[in-house]
């Protein structure tokens, strides 16, 4: 009794290999004797057409991507543990250009500080927002140039699970939209690249639920 040759299989086989498991021998046993030659034929044919043509361009980086493949199948056929190591990219900030004017002089109107409420939620009758509905707060805020908040946000909305906030949605988000109203302060040339008109403004944030 032939055993099958997923059992019989427990390394990294050749494609005649494989062949002779799935189909009877003495229909491949032209194949299996003149491997070797019939391999030889196409590597030249493949030189023959690819090489001195130069038609290499993308086919050398196709081969270099099958190799790497082979070598991680062959690794993982071993049960070993594959580390890739993936390069950083390099920093150019200290060679990049940036002809946007820095922030300062950023200060709210009169009586008020920065993260004041001006504008609170309004809910409605039923105390509550279903699907569809749109919440709306004002609220004063600083030029976000000051602290960029890399992997951070501006804005999140929370809700209240038990007794823990849970963050729902943030600034990234499609269902969020921020805009800026220009209050005409004092310190108009606080502007970066014309989205924020100047330091002191109203912000509010929009909702879709």
């Amino acid at each position: 009794m032939v055993a099958s040759p997923i059992s019989r299989v427990n390394r990294v086989i050749t494609v005649s290999e494989y062949a002779t498991l799935l189909l009877p021998n003495f229909q491949l046993c032209c194949f299996v004797v003149h491997g070797p030659f019939i391999w030889k034929i196409i590597n030249n044919v493949f030189y023959l057409f690819i090489f001195k043509a130069q038609r290499h361009t993308d086919v050398v980086e196709f081969l270099d991507i099958l190799h790497i493949f082979k070598k991680l199948t062959q690794e993982m056929a071993k049960g070993k543990n594959i580390t890739i190591k993936i390069p950083s990219p390099p920093d150019l900030s200290s060679v990049q250009i940036n002809l946007l004017l820095g922030s300062f002089g950023d200060s709210p109107q009169e009586g008020n500080k920065f993260g004041d409420i001006k504008e609170d939620l309004a809910f409605s009758k039923r105390g509550y927002f279903m699907k569809g509905d749109t919440s709306r707060a004002t609220f004063w805020s600083v030029n976000p140039r000051y602290d960029l908040l890399t992997e951070g946000t501006f804005a999140v909305v929370e809700r209240l699970q038990g007794r823990r906030w849970i963050s729902v949605y943030d600034d990234d988000d499609l269902s969020f939209q921020v805009s800026n109203y220009d209050n005409d302060g004092l310190h108009r040339l606080s502007s970066s690249a014309g989205y924020y008109i100047n330091g002191a403004r109203q912000m509010f944030g929009i909702l879709l639920l």
